[in-house]
Order: C-alpha cells, then sequence, then structure tokens
C-alpha cells in the first residue's frame, strides 16, 4: 500500500514539473513571438519612409534644387 502511495506522489510530482516547463516555454516563446512581430512591423515602416524619402530627393533633383552630385550622395546614403 505504501508503495502505490509514494509512487503516485512521484508521478504527481513529475506532472507537475513537467506542466510547470512547458507552461514557460509557452510564455518564453509568446514573448519572442510578440517582440519579433513589433520589430518587423518597424522595419516594413522604416522601408516605406525610405521610399518616400528617395521620392522626395528625385523631385527635388527634377526640379533643379540640388545638383546630381548632390543627389548621388544623398541616395548613397539612404540605401546604406
Amino acid at each position: 500500500m505504501w508503495e502505490q502511495i509514494v509512487a503516485h506522489a512521484g508521478e504527481a510530482s513529475l506532472h507537475g514539473w513537467l506542466a510547470t516547463i512547458l507552461f514557460w516555454i509557452v510564455i518564453i516563446l509568446s514573448l519572442i513571438f510578440l517582440i519579433r512581430k513589433m520589430f518587423e512591423g518597424t522595419q516594413l515602416e522604416n522601408e516605406g519612409d525610405t521610399q518616400k524619402t528617395l521620392d522626395l530627393l528625385k523631385e527635388r533633383y527634377a526640379r533643379g534644387e540640388i545638383d546630381r552630385n548632390e543627389f548621388v550622395q544623398k541616395k548613397h546614403d539612404l540605401e546604406h
């Protein structure tokens, strides 16, 4: 009888540890997923901003507000 009680207590303890470990794994993976999603959105916004800036730079060059050398330098700076 005592052997059954001790065996059952050991199983319950093991299940408790497994549940705790799985819980923390889910929490950590969820945080990693959320953080990656936040930075993906920021990266897409920055790419859109860069494209808008390049379009504005092209317009300034087309209107003659800046010369070719300045255009090429600023374009290079924006792309890198």
